[in-house]
């Protein structure tokens, strides 16, 4: 293989480089899958592809048994987790130092409250009562899971280093450790 051959293989496997740690980072934020699932899963519905008269796939929905509420109670259920599911919250700091528990008490402040907001409001949410706890437990998994990235700053700690990852990589792609000035960088 010549410099050149050679060189034009390096730039592909740095241009990949680059490519993977930035969709790292975009997988790493991107909240909408599973917000998008929870969703579903309250309206009792999976998504399925399909295929049209000319063959093209597309995305539908069917039915996989019944809503847990009305849309006024999935509208609220849906508010509760979006405020909690997504790539702002994780860039916060819990604290588990020091006998202090934040984690642990932000989670129990938050069940207490969505709690009492879907209970009060059962009837005129659709909730029957026999799926109020199914619906918090799902809630809370979710956010237990997802705000875990937070504690002593994990997620902070991790998304600097995916950051660093591609910083790196953009730099050796382009072969100079940083931006290319026109006329400079020739």
């Amino acid at each position: 293989m010549n410099t050149e051959e050679n060189a034009e293989v390096i730039r592909i496997q740095n241009d990949a480089r680059a490519f993977n740690a930035a969709n790292s980072l975009q997988i790493r934020l991107n909240t909408d899958p599973i917000v998008k699932r929870f969703e579903l899963d309250l309206r009792g519905l999976v998504e399925v592809v399909k295929i049209n008269e000319d063959g093209e796939e597309y995305i539908d929905y069917d039915s996989a048994g019944n809503s847990l509420a009305n849309e006024i109670g999935i509208q609220l259920i849906m508010g509760h987790v979006n405020v909690l599911i997504n790539h702002q919250v994780v860039q916060g700091r819990l604290d588990q130092k020091n006998g202090h528990d934040e984690y642990g008490e932000f989670l129990c402040r938050t069940r207490k409250a969505i709690a009492k907001d879907l209970m009060t409001n059962l009837n005129e949410l659709g909730i029957r009562e026999n799926n109020f706890s199914g619906i918090m437990a799902k809630i809370m998994r979710l956010a237990e899971l997802f705000v875990s990235r937070t504690i002593d700053g994990n997620e902070s700690t991790n998304m600097s280093e995916t950051i660093r990852t591609v910083e790196n990589t953009n730099s050796q792609v382009r072969g100079t450790g940083g931006m290319k000035i026109p006329f400079i960088n020739n």
